[in-house]
């Protein structure tokens, strides 16, 4: 009993003493896993690199168009793929302005080339028209009826023909040029637009993580608050037990140090001591019904030990009284 009142007393003195709170191994090792996967979410995952292979991969549009257009259109195709080698080499993109303007450069150089071209070839036939027209103009001169018509008219018609057409072809070419650089502009339009889509997707998907983030920081901040409350609740329940110990071991204690003073007075020693196995109805029953003579200290019981005359001492006749009486649920010597 005394070891266990001791005992009692050292756990309150450690729990007043040391920390208020501790973390258990298995909730440390928890909060470690989650501070380390939220760290080293998606480390590893270059999204702009794969958004942007998976637009160049995935692009199917225009095929028509791409059949209707000249091989010129080839280039297209092979400077896209030359820019995903690129970018799988690790290499940063050009820029779409950049792209645009080498795209008009490139079509103003074709549109002075064909003019050039053009220009040479016309100079050429109007240099043979006007021989042609020299000669006829020389030829009219001649006789009605000669055959001057016959012999330069139908050369004359020809080179003029061959003039209008070179025309009609250089008008053509040059259309032509022009749709194809309204086209390629079309083409970097969409590409640019996927570009910002993509970065509205990743935009999208850093708060969608930041929001993950935060919920996975509340549900931590509610475990361990439940787990704090668990332990302070276990740690009043265990106080309330230790109390109610310390209480009980005080009383015995007590008893057992009014014991030892009554014994010291009397000058004696306890050898042995007898429990008697007695129910407490029983025992008020003995008390309540014990009846002593106060002047000789004879005692009777109304039941177990009756006087001849119920109230009357059997010796005298005088009337006897209670030895003991309840008062506030205990039993003290009575006074009459």
């Amino acid at each position: 009993m005394y070891e266990r009142l001791r005992a009692g007393k050292r756990q309150l003195g450690k729990r007043r003493s040391g920390d208020r709170f501790h973390l258990s191994p298995a909730l440390q090792v928890v909060f470690a896993h989650r501070y380390r996967a939220a760290r080293n979410a998606h480390k590893d995952v270059d999204y702009q690199r794969l958004s942007e292979t998976d637009n160049f991969k995935s692009f199917k549009g225009h095929a028509e168009e791409f059949r209707a257009k000249e091989p010129e259109l080839k280039v297209l195709p092979k400077k896209a793929l030359a820019e995903q080698r690129e970018i799988d080499a690790g290499k940063p993109m050009k820029n779409i302005e950049a792209l645009e303007e080498e795209q008009e450069e490139q079509h103003s150089l074709t549109i002075s080339m064909l003019k050039e071209s053009y220009e040479v070839e016309i100079g050429k036939l109007q240099s043979e028209l006007n021989e042609v027209k020299a000669k006829y103009d020389a030829l009219k001169e001649g006789m009605t009826g000669c055959g001057k018509s016959a012999e330069l008219g139908g050369e004359v018609n020809e080179v003029t023909d061959k003039v209008a057409e070179l025309g009609q072809k250089m008008k053509a070419e040059t259309t032509r040029q022009t749709e194809l650089v309204g086209f390629g502009n079309r083409l970097a339009r969409k590409e640019r637009g996927l570009v910002a889509q993509s970065e509205g997707l990743k935009a999208e998907l850093e708060r969608i993580k930041g929001e993950w983030v935060k919920l996975e920081r509340e549900q931590s901040r509610r475990d361990f608050q439940v787990l704090r409350y668990t332990d302070w609740q276990r740690a009043i329940d265990t106080a309330k037990y230790d109390r109610e110990v310390a209480i009980e071991d005080a009383i015995d204690l007590r008893y057992k140090w009014l014991l030892d003073e009554m014994l010291a007075e009397a000058n004696n020693t306890v050898d042995a001591v007898i429990n008697f196995n007695v129910s407490d109805d029983v025992l008020v029953e003995r008390i309540s019904g014990r009846r002593v003579h106060s002047a000789s200290g004879r005692s009777y019981h109304v039941k177990f030990a009756p006087p001849k005359v119920a109230g009357k001492d059997d010796m005298t006749g005088e009337p006897s009284s209670k030895q003991f009486r309840l008062r506030r649920g205990r039993c003290v010597t009575s006074t009459g």
